[in-house]
Order: structure tokens, then sequence, then C-alpha cells
């Protein structure tokens, strides 16, 4: 549109008097040359008048465009006239009819100017749409809905119809046959985010893609290109690998033999990508969990061999920064967007605060990177943050402020929460940086996921993580790594009385953060980025007399070997 909507709303009590909308105006008094006080531009340099009065009636922006704007033209060559004539009808009549070729630029008009009752009619209608969907549907209906929803989050910011027609898509059995391969048969023109959506799709059947990557290949209608790139580093390889390792080997040696054709550099990446998983593979030795209906071959098919997979290292993105230091910080946001090495907004934060203190806080205070924020959440699927992350932060910066007045598209306490830590031994929610880093010691959480059912176990239910450095020593110590226990025997004697629920938490859900008391603060506060972003773990940085010394962890560059912490555990559930 070419004006401007953003505004002040001006209480329509002043302007028209109150009536109930939708309600029939009477639609003979459209294009009534005594009524008709505004024209609308339509494309192909047709026009239509209407009533500002009666248009006012159905949203605030009509008030602010005709009684505080004084405008009588609108241009409105972006929709289609059809689309735009039958919106206007509508505010006239109280009744629309909608089909799909007017569905989408009515949607997108509706939201432009904030007409709540059509919004819902048009969701309605797509709902009933979706209705229609059966696993006997024809290709191109179920194409029709998909890229319709992908049009209103890419356009409008709004997920929910593509949240609606991915949960039905993946509810048919032959989803892969019927929706997934005759999409990806245009694989080598998708852009990414058509990309991430078939990854989002296939999310629970990881191999629905790579079976299709193999018959694509097979049939010479794919080479490695920067979606075939893409796609193998988005994918989980290694769920891949331990549901169908004979199809991930196979896919493989397709690759391989294209060797010749390739450059160096994507050579590097496959031969790299095969190594690490099937490292991964044999480090885990996790069993492949066969479906009771026998081994299948159908894409899709929810038959298909499922895994029991628990993730153990908790994600610390080392030596990670360096990679993404470069971009600018729409050029940063863009990287993580994509990054299978960044798996939560937690993590992203933590980067952006860190930025905020090299000379870049000017960049990001911008609205629009919040925009970009709550549109990678949306991309990647992320779980919202918990309110407790942005509220303890010690540094108060505008961009953190910013985030705080986003509570409802940012933070839910629903889909995550926060869990302090307890020593296993000392059973003490303070320890020192010199226990943390440099002995054996379990810190135990107390947790039991909301949608669990009722525990029957003796005890507590939660988890316990474990800190692994390569030297004990507190002058030598260094890079270090932190995993989920997930033994049995890690939780025999532990003095909490824990017990693990392996269905109910895992390495990738948890976020792990400590917190430390600031001078002669009493409150404890985030130590942002000691535990991500961090290139070079814990070391030494100055003795700070002949008996004392301090290390750098992350970005805080004075931890005492005897300064007191607490450690938080954010749960994306």
């Amino acid at each position: 549109l070419l004006y401007t909507i953003k505004f002040e709303v001006m209480s329509t009590d002043t302007i028209v008097p109150k009536v109930s909308v939708p309600m029939d105006f009477g639609v003979e008094h459209l294009e009534c040359e005594f009524h008709g006080n505004v024209t609308l531009q339509l494309a192909g340099g047709g026009s239509l008048k209407a009533n500002s009065v009666i248009l006012s009636f159905h949203s605030a922006v009509f008030v602010h465009l005709f009684m505080e704007l004084h405008q009588s033209t609108l241009q409105v060559e972006e929709f289609t006239p059809g689309a735009v004539k039958s919106f206007i009808r509508a505010l006239y009549s109280g009744q629309i009819q909608l089909n799909k070729l007017i569905f989408r630029d009515v949607n997108k008009i509706s939201h432009a100017f904030k007409v709540g009752w059509m919004m819902v009619k048009c969701s309605n209608f797509f709902k009933d749409l979706l209705k229609t969907v059966s696993a006997s549907s024809e290709y191109n209906q179920l194409l029709y809905l998909f890229e319709e929803a992908r049009y209103v989050f890419n356009s409008l910011k709004c997920d929910k119809f593509i949240v609606m027609t991915i949960d039905k898509i993946v509810s048919l059995a032959n989803y892969g046959e019927l929706f997934v391969l005759p999409y990806m048969e245009n694989y080598k023109n998708l852009q990414i985010d058509q990309l991430h959506l078939m990854i989002k799709i296939t999310d629970s059947d990881p191999v629905t893609l790579l079976r299709i990557l193999k018959q694509l290949y097979e049939q010479e209608k794919l080479i490695f290109d920067l979606n075939t790139c893409h796609l193998l580093q988005n994918i989980d390889l290694y769920q891949c690998m331990c549901a169908d390792d004979q199809l991930f080997e196979e896919l493989f040696d397709l690759l391989f033999e294209q060797s010749e054709q390739l450059c160096r550099d994507d050579m590097k990446l496959i031969n790299t990508l095969y190594r690490n998983t099937v490292r991964k593979f044999k480090m885990e030795g996790k069993s492949k969990v066969a479906s009771p209906h026998g081994p299948s071959t159908s894409i899709g098919s929810p038959s298909v061999r499922k895994i029991s997979r628990i993730s153990k290292e908790l994600n610390h993105v080392f030596s990670s920064f360096e990679e993404f230091q470069n971009f600018g910080i729409h050029g940063f946001l863009d990287a993580v967007s994509v990054s299978p090495k960044v798996n939560n907004l937690y993590v992203v934060l933590e980067a952006l605060f860190r930025l905020s203190f090299q000379g870049k806080s000017s960049f990001i205070t911008a609205s629009s990177v919040i925009e970009k924020l709550k549109f990678i959440r949306q991309l990647r699927g992320w779980k919202k943050i918990s309110p407790e992350f942005t509220k303890e932060f010690f540094f108060s910066t505008d961009f953190f402020n910013a985030i705080q007045q986003y509570d409802v598209e940012l933070h839910s306490k629903d889909e995550s929460i926060q869990v302090m830590a307890r020593g296993d031994q000392s059973n003490s929610a303070f320890f020192t940086a010199q226990d943390f880093f440099c002995t054996n010691t379990n810190y135990v959480f107390e947790f039991k996921h909301p949608s669990s059912p009722p525990c029957c176990e003796s005890g507590k239910c939660g988890f316990m993580v474990k800190v692994c450095t390569k030297d004990r020593n507190p002058l030598t110590a260094s890079n270090f790594k932190i995993y989920l226990c997930t033994d049995e025997a890690d939780y025999k004697n532990n003095k909490a009385g824990i017990h693990f629920h392996p269905d109910a938490i895992s390495a990738d859900k948890i976020h792990l953060v400590l917190l430390t008391r600031y001078q002669t603060d009493v409150v404890f506060s985030h130590l942002l980025c000691g535990l991500s972003w961090n290139e070079k773990g814990l070391h030494l940085v100055v003795p700070k007399s002949k008996t004392s010394f301090a290390w750098k962890l992350g970005d805080f560059y004075d931890l005492r070997p005897k300064q007191v912490l607490r450690l938080a555990a954010y749960l994306s559930i």
C-alpha cells in the first residue's frame, strides 16, 4: 500500500455512532455519486467509489485515513480488482462469498485494514478447506493450501495457517507420496524457506527426505547444488542413519560417485557430513527400533522404523562465534536462522547480548531485528523463552528492554521454564567456580514434565548434568563439556533421590546459564556467554596476587575460583 498505516487508534465513538459489524448497510449505495466520497484506485486503471463512514464502521484504520489524514483516495493497486470489489461489497452487505481465486488478496486486505470480522471469515474459509483433505486428496489441493499458508506466513508473519496445514499433511498416512515427493520434484527451484518447511513436515521421520533425495539422484533429476547442500546440513543425518543405515550409505555412495564433477569444497563438505555422522553413530551405539509392522520402504509411511534417541551433550557452540562474527547484524541473524549449530532462541539472544558490548548496540535496537527474531523463531519451530531469562540480566540495554516488551510473541511460561540446580553431594544451590569446573560433581534439577502421567517411582522426578574438563587443575583448566546424565547407574545413589524419565527431557531441550553476584550485589544475575558462544572455554587470565588468580569465562574477565555461582536450566517443554 502506498500510504502509511502506522497510527494511534482514535476512538470511533466521536466519529460515528456504535454499530455491530458486520451488518447490511445496503450494497445498492456502493458507487453512488451522492454517498461515494472516497475513491479506491484499482489495478489496471479502474476505480471504485465508497462511503468513508460505512468503511470506518469496520476498522480504526479507515477512521485514521479518512478522519485524521483526510485522505479521499486510496491506492489499492497491489491487489486484484476482483478481490478489492468483493472486500468493499462485503463491508456494505455484511456478507462475503470467498473462493480460491480471491482468498489470498481478500485475506491480505483484511489484515492491512485490520477488519476483524473479515479476518475471521478468511480463517474459517481456510479451515473448511483443510477439513476436506484426506488420504485420497489430489496433490493440487494440498499444494494450493500449502502455498497459501506459506504466503500468509511470509507476507503477514502469521504462522497459524502454516501450522494447521503442516499438522493436516503429516496426519495423512501417505503424506510422503501424496505431497512431499511431488513437491520436491521441483527441488532445484525451491527457496530456502520451502526447504525448511519440508524439513519441518518430515521432522518426525527425516528418512523421508533422504529417501526422496536418493530417488531423485537415481532418476538424474538432481545435482549437488546449494539446495542439496542446505538440506544435508539441516537434516538430522544421525537419526536417519539409526533408522535406515543402508539408505544412508546408498545416498552417500551416489554423492561420492559425483566426486569428479564436484569442486573441492563440496567434496570436503560431503566427507565431513559422512564422517561425523558415522563417528557419532559408532560412539552413541544407539539401536534402531523397528516398527511393529516390520520395516517399510514407503515414503512417509507411519510404519517406517523409528529411533529411540536421547541426546547427551549440551550445546555450547564452542568456537562458532568466529564463524559468524564477520557478518553485519542482519547477516548474522540470517546465518543463525539456518545454522544447525544454533538450536534455540536463548543461544541467539546471548549472541546479541555479546554484540551489544562490541560496539554494535546501535544496530540491534531496531524493531526490525525484533521482528526478524519472531520470524526466525517461527521458521525454526523454536519454543518461546521463559520470562525469567530476560528479567535476570545484569546489564540493561535498549535491545533487551525492547525484548521484554514482546511478552506474547517471544515469552511463554507454557513453552519454556526455568529450573535451578543443586549440587548432588552438597544439596546446596550455591557453589564456587572452582567446584563447578574442577571437581567431579553432578548437578541435580527437580523437574516433572507438565504432560507426564502420574509417577509411581519413589523419590522425585528430574535430571542431572555433569561437567567434564580435560584437566581438573585450576591453573590449567580449559575447554569443558556438559553432559545430561541418562544412564540408570548415574541415578542409583544420588542424595536428592532424583529419578530420570528419558521421554521427558533431552539435552537439546536444555539451555544452561550460570548466575553470579556482581561486586556487592545481593541478587544473582546471568553470566551470559559463559556456556555459549565461548571460543576458549575456561582459561587463566592473570594472577591477582602471589596467591590468587582469575579466569576468563566467555566475555567475563574476572571469574575468581572462590566466586559463588548458581546454575539455571531453561527447559523447552
